[in-house]
């Protein structure tokens, strides 16, 4: 397997997990008590999560969708669907978290999605239009 396909299969297992996760977090979001510990961060309020998990799903949609029907227009969505996690993620941390480490997250996360985009611009997996 060559290294773009490794990172694109990669990038599937990650958009699928957030697939997950924003189903799990729009349960609790319902569902205040589920039978499971919960993956919401109780530092949110609830208005804050409902866009959290949309903007979650709305990502892995876009990956995996895109890539199943070879969208050349998957990287530009998927750059809209960061920019606004990252907008978000701004407002989470200096609003709502509390962590000594929540500065580093902000900053781990920006870099993740940098680095994705930068791979899917420049991917054969996604050619332009």
């Amino acid at each position: 397997m060559t290294f773009t396909k490794s990172i694109t299969l990669g990038l599937l297992l990650v958009h699928g997990f957030l697939l997950l996760w924003a189903t799990v977090g729009f349960i609790e979001w319902f569902w205040e008590t589920p039978p499971w510990p919960r993956v919401s961060n109780p530092e949110f309020p609830r208005d804050v999560l409902f866009i959290q998990w949309t903007l979650t799903l709305a990502a892995g949609i876009v990956f995996i969708v895109g890539f199943i029907l070879a969208w050349p227009r998957t990287p530009i969505a998927l750059a809209c669907v960061y920019a606004a996690m990252a907008a978000l993620c701004a407002v989470e941390t200096t609003r709502y978290m509390q962590s000594d480490t929540r500065y580093i997250a902000m900053a781990l996360e920006y870099v993740a999605y940098a680095a994705i985009l930068v791979f899917l611009f420049r991917s054969s997996s996604f050619p332009p239009s």
